[in-house]
């Protein structure tokens, strides 16, 4: 559609907080008594976007300026608004509206936001890699992955017209997520008979102690021929301590494969910490 609602990584981010319930649960009752929202429910919603959109650099979160503030005050009058209940396009209920943007410039603030920033921080590393694997995942599963534009790096937008502010094409693609998608799309250039009409897609099934926490599969040109490309990733990544990854395996189908980003090769059953080191 014309719309992505919310950015696929905002998304992913409010995902991680189905992995982190407790302490959740603990930094809203902090959010709330630093900030008490003009209703709890309004809040609460608000809350779970402030998170997924919280500004951040490479090495974490970062205090957000005026303009994303701006952005923020304007998403919680069109939520509110076209939830209907406190206000509407109709009728605007501008009391409510200005208590509730005012409410976001407290919550946000240094004074408040402590624990939301590190709550954002703690699961930092774990929503990097699941928002990388997503777009992967999208990119080599059957069909045809899309790109936002814009979304080839970390991308904070909600609903529009938030999404539909200028694409700075000059930045540099050496970025994580830029780098996953160059590579998949590399991936699919070069083995297109594993990618087109009558290609094969099988479950590739992990091992040992969280077998459950490995999503992978393999695409081939067809199914007596086998898979030509192996995708594997882990999945409730903030919880997926390193013991875990020591003894949990993935075996791999017959041949030699090499890591695309990587440049490295294995063969035969390999441990999940060494294969998805990177």
């Amino acid at each position: 559609t014309h719309d992505t609602k919310r950015s696929e990584d905002v998304r992913t981010r409010i995902s991680m907080l189905s992995q982190v319930p407790q302490r959740w649960a603990l930094t809203v009752g902090q959010l709330m008594r630093a900030a008490p929202a003009p209703d709890p429910a309004t809040g609460m919603f608000l809350l779970q976007n402030l998170f997924g959109a919280w500004p951040v650099d490479e090495d974490g979160p970062v205090e957000p300026d005026e303009h994303w503030r701006h952005r923020m005050r304007a998403y919680a009058v069109k939520t509110v608004r076209e939830a209907g209940e406190h206000s509407s396009w109709a009728r605007p209920a501008t009391d409510f509206e200005e208590r509730l943007t005012a409410w976001i410039d407290a919550v946000t603030a240094p004074a408040a936001s402590g624990p939301l920033i590190d709550l954002v921080g703690l699961t930092f590393d774990a929503w990097r890699a699941d928002a990388t694997a997503r777009k992967v995942v999208s990119l080599l599963c059957p069909g045809a992955g899309d790109i936002y534009q814009g979304t080839q790096w970390w991308t904070d937008s909600l609903t529009d017209p938030d999404n539909r502010g200028p694409v700075d094409y000059d930045r540099s693609l050496d970025h994580p997520k830029s780098r996953a998608i160059v590579n998949a799309l590399a991936v699919r250039r070069r083995h297109p008979t594993s990618f087109g009409p009558g290609s094969t897609y099988v479950p590739l099934i992990a091992g040992g102690e969280a077998a459950d926490r490995i999503l992978a599969f393999g695409r081939g040109p067809s199914v007596e021929r086998g898979p030509r490309v192996v995708v594997a990733c882990a999945r409730h990544t903030y919880s997926f301590a390193h013991e875990p990854q020591e003894s949990t395996f993935l075996e791999l189908p017959d041949g030699t494969w090499h890591d695309r980003e990587g440049h490295r090769r294995f063969t035969g059953v390999v441990a999940v910490s060494e294969l998805l080191e990177r």
